[in-house]
């Protein structure tokens, strides 16, 4: 006799992933926003769920690239880009819609699609020039290249001002020199976002500019892809360029714009990438509740015991608040306001209650969660990055109580 639940097949699952406990006329959402969403979760269902466990157990960076393409490939790209240059042609509630749902199944597609859609394709987008966007954003968008961002390195992480990669004018090139850490897609690349330190004596924020990088440009090298312990086929790259000439033409972008270039994306960046915290959490709380109602232990299912039903209670709660965040952040950014601090609140928010609700989700589940029969370990392996990239907790709760004391002053004058 099989024991019931005991494991979450894909035929199992997929009829109802998300759907059991994330009805399909969601209140917030437009009837055609609704209806993207299961245009979406339907493609999540087909596409990408099926390949998850594999690309984990494997490490399979080539297979994670090739569905992050045909996710684009699909119209899935940035979402806040118009149609004719490749994007979505939506806002940033339809890009919150395709990230949670993508996420749903594991961190697949995301892979691809953050990199290359979100911190190249939107920078070059908003500052880039015709030829730029016709030759290498169009392309990122349609799932024909792939693209990350290359900004983290050993002295520069939270401090972006602390770049030491330098770029130096030799007439009509810049020469680049330097090393990059943890940059997703890096050796995947066939294009990457380079920020890079052009006038040392300049004011902080004038320091740094932004360049387009051929990935087959002599002297760019990948030093190595770091082992990691979730996000299985995710390309994490150790980079170094050794006089890497980039031509003028390929800068983003005035010289000693840069910082500027990078903070212009992160409200709608993070704004989005709340659905991608969501996706999974919400996958943990509907296998936990289900199997709340069918684990039988003192002759009643294990839901019924004050210990299992008030945790997921409190899943519920963790899981509606971060909807309605992530919700109000979106709307935000699509009525072009400011939503620096409610971005922030929303990145901070949702990473850390999907690490909680993943904890609970295994507790619940019991030891049977800690084995790879159920995806609950996987995702938990995945999410405790999130808590980390896009801006660490300790750094969103220093932008948002700055912003607090910021206004606080203003106030009653």
């Amino acid at each position: 006799m099989t024991e019931p639940f005991k494991r979450v097949d894909y035929e199992e699952i997929a009829p109802r992933l998300g759907s059991s406990c994330m009805p399909e006329d969601l209140p917030y959402f437009t009837d055609d926003e609704n209806a993207f969403r299961m245009e979406v979760r339907d493609f999540a269902i087909k596409e990408i769920l099926p390949y998850v466990d594999q690309i984990d157990e494997n490490q399979d960076k080539k297979l994670t690239t090739q569905i992050g393409k045909k996710a684009a490939a699909a119209g899935y790209s940035n979402q806040m880009i118009p149609k004719e240059w490749g994007g979505g042609g939506r806002d940033c509630t339809a890009e919150l819609i395709v990230m949670e749902e993508m996420a749903a199944p594991g961190w697949v597609a995301p892979a691809h699609l953050v990199p290359t859609c979100t911190f190249l394709a939107m920078p070059i987008y908003s500052h880039g020039t015709e030829e730029q966007k016709k030759n290498v954003m169009m392309g990122l968008l349609k799932g024909e290249y792939v693209g990350g961002m290359g900004m983290t390195e050993p002295a520069a992480g939270s401090n972006v001002a602390g770049t030491e990669t330098t770029a130096v004018r030799d007439g009509d090139d810049w020469v680049l020199n330097g090393e990059k850490r943890f940059i997703g897609n890096g050796s995947q690349a066939d294009y990457l976002l380079m920020y890079a330190l052009s006038d040392p004596e300049a004011k902080t924020s004038k320091k740094l500019t932004s360049f387009i990088l051929d990935t087959k440009t002599p002297g760019f090298e990948v030093v190595k892809d770091y082992p990691l312990m979730g996000m299985g086929g995710m390309a994490l790259s150790w980079l170094k360029m050794t006089d890497v000439r980039i031509p003028d033409s390929m800068r983003l972008g005035e010289p000693g714009q840069g910082f500027e270039v990078a903070m212009n994306e992160l409200d709608p960046e993070r704004a989005a990438a709340g659905g991608l915290f969501i996706g999974p959490m919400r996958t943990a709380y509907e296998i936990a509740a289900k199997y709340a109602t069918q684990r039988i232990q003192f002759g009643t299912p294990i839901g019924n015991h004050q210990a299992i039903g008030f945790r997921l209670s409190d899943m519920f709660i963790k899981l509606e608040t971060s909807r309605l965040l992530a919700w109000r952040c979106a709307r935000t950014v699509d009525m072009h306001k400011p939503a620096t601090k409610e971005s922030s609140a929303l990145k901070l928010y949702t990473s850390e209650c999907c690490v909680d609700v993943l904890g609970e989700a295994l507790q619940i589940v019991g030891g049977i969660a800690y084995t790879k029969d159920y995806p609950i370990e996987r995702l938990i392996r995945d999410a405790r990055v999130y808590t980390l990239f896009g801006g660490t907790s300790e750094m969103q709760r220093m932008i948002i109580s700055r912003s607090i004391l910021g206004q606080a002053a203003k106030w009653m004058k």
